[in-house]
């Protein structure tokens, strides 16, 4: 997984804030590989790397979600992996963001 965090203008313009990477088979730690199964959900926590970012008045924080990006990290996702985000629930997926006034 390579999410971005992104600052997104009122006129569409987007500026990357900080990216985070995670090889979902090592999802629990670099000590052993967990395979992904096939079906069912899993759980990943993925943590950005710190940045300090001040997002101005009118301005959207998008969340960008990639199952790869060969530029940042190399992919080893069979063709056809899906992602799916959780909307509601117990299962939902969730952005922590710390936020300084």
């Amino acid at each position: 997984m390579t999410p971005t965090l992104a600052d997104i203008a009122p006129d569409g313009t987007a500026k990357a804030i900080s990216r985070g990477f995670l090889n979902l088979r090592y999802r629990t730690g670099l000590a052993r590989e967990d395979a992904v199964p096939a079906a069912g959900p899993v759980r990943a926590e993925v943590l950005f790397s710190p940045q300090d970012h001040t997002v101005a008045a009118g301005h959207w924080i998008a969340l960008v979600l990639a199952g790869s990006n060969v530029a940042w990290a190399v992919p080893d996702a069979p063709a056809g992996t899906r992602t799916t985000v959780h909307h509601g629930g117990r299962r939902a997926s969730r952005l922590v963001l710390p936020v300084a006034r």
